[in-house]
């Protein structure tokens, strides 16, 4: 009860004022994702992607959670959604568990899709329903949801969900997420978009999965690595994303499927990768190459070790900026020589104006000059002590020369 209570507080807080909005214009996706979408749609019909729900499934059978008529599972033989829990009711309403044959009441929240998600996050932190792994159900699991025994509205399985509305569709997670873009069914027209979020919508949420998953591995060529995991699950007809870091200098520029049965593209304007996943395992290789809005200043020095070249900003730079690059000697050792790519310069920088290209720089040092050690003169002061020091030997010498002519 304190888990539902928390979670209904949430959901008054976050969606408050959209419980009536609705928005008849669906608002145009981006140049960049119209093209990423186009570009899925031959892969998507190669896997049997199901747009229409027109020739729906037979009727699910279902079974209530005998602890909670919140919660049904439906049991579907002939899909692999079976086994599924549903809370029966859109967020915003509650299940009435007095009657025999429950009903939905109230009316269910409209809300974005990033409130859809909020909702979601909010319900497993407070354990909703004892459940912590509440999530959108995939747009195949939205599709169960019809039957074709209903050829005219409701559409759907009244009995597992009592008093669902139509209109709205409700979101679910489709194989251009990585996109940004939700999947949606429309309980009304019985239609399932994948190419476009509806601006408003409603939620039910789903737990659980024993759907088949296959694996998605990812590898960086040279000039870049991943950020993150590089092995990825999901069931068929999904997508799962991965990201990327480009080495400096370096953008990602594509993608290949090395083995197996998937579509990986790079999502616009980003490091990310999309991959929408096929019926098997898959590994994708990701690719890189120089960025055209920078320019490499590179440089040698001879010999190794005798001095340094510092660019500023750095050795990758804007094109048409304006960088400079100095040379600067070690200890002991002086710039002999300076090249600009083939020009010398005339002091110990280059410049480059407007740089639109790459550029080397060519330092050479040498050892500074030894000078040969000088003879010491003496100062006037030792001249003295020497003609001193000369003079007491003298006398000394005299003294014993008239001492030997004494004695004999």
């Amino acid at each position: 009860m304190y888990a539902r209570d928390s979670f209904n507080r949430f959901l008054s807080r976050t969606l408050r004022n959209r419980a009536n909005a609705h928005v008849s214009a669906k608002q145009p996706q981006p140049k960049a994702l119209q093209q990423a979408l186009r570009s899925c749609a031959g892969f998507m019909a190669g896997i049997a992607l199901t747009v229409c729900a027109s020739n729906a499934v037979a009727l699910p059978n279902y079974q209530e959670d005998r602890a909670n008529p919140a919660l049904v599972v439906l049991i579907i033989p002939d899909l692999t959604v079976t086994g599924l829990t549903w809370r029966r009711c859109a967020i915003g309403q509650q299940v009435d568990a007095s009657s025999s044959t429950r009903t939905c009441t109230g009316n269910p929240t409209a809300m974005t899709l990033a409130e859809a998600k909020a909702a979601i996050t909010a319900a497993n932190t407070a354990q909703l329903d004892g459940k912590t792994d509440w999530r959108l159900p995939t747009y195949n699991e939205l599709g169960a949801l019809l039957a074709a025994e209903y050829v005219s509205p409701p559409n759907y399985e009244t009995d597992a969900f009592p008093n669902l509305k139509t209109d709205l569709p409700y979101f679910g997670k489709g194989p251009f997420d990585f996109l940004g873009v939700a999947a949606s069914i429309n309980l009304g027209s019985r239609a399932i978009d994948l190419n476009q979020t509806p601006p408003s919508g409603y939620l039910l949420m789903v737990s659980g999965n024993n759907q088949p998953q296959f694996q998605v591995e990812l590898v960086a060529d040279v000039n870049g690595s991943i950020s993150g995991n590089s092995t990825q699950l999901s069931v068929a007809k999904n997508s799962v994303t991965f990201e990327v870091i480009p080495e400096q200098g370096y953008i990602l520029s594509g993608t290949s499927v090395t083995s197996g049965n998937c579509l990986p593209a790079p999502v616009p304007f980003t490091n990310k990768i999309g991959v929408i996943v096929g019926t098997g395992d898959c590994n994708v290789t990701a690719t890189f190459a120089r960025n055209p809005l920078m320019k490499l200043l590179s440089s040698t020095v001879t010999p190794p070790n005798s001095g340094t070249v510092t660019c500023d900003p750095g050795n990758w730079v804007d094109i048409l900026s304006n960088p400079s690059c100095t040379a600067t000697p070690a200890a002991g050792y002086e710039l002999t020589s300076l090249m600009c790519d083939t020009a010398a310069a005339p002091a110990d920088s280059c410049t480059f104006n407007q740089i639109n290209e790459d550029h080397t720089i060519s330092a050479v040092f040498s050892k500074k000059a030894v000078p040969a050690a000088a003879t010491p003169v003496p100062t006037l002061r030792e001249w003295a002590l020497i003609l001193l020091s000369t003079a007491l030997a003298a006398v000394a010498a005299l003294c014993l020369r008239r001492s030997r002519v004494h004695y004999s």
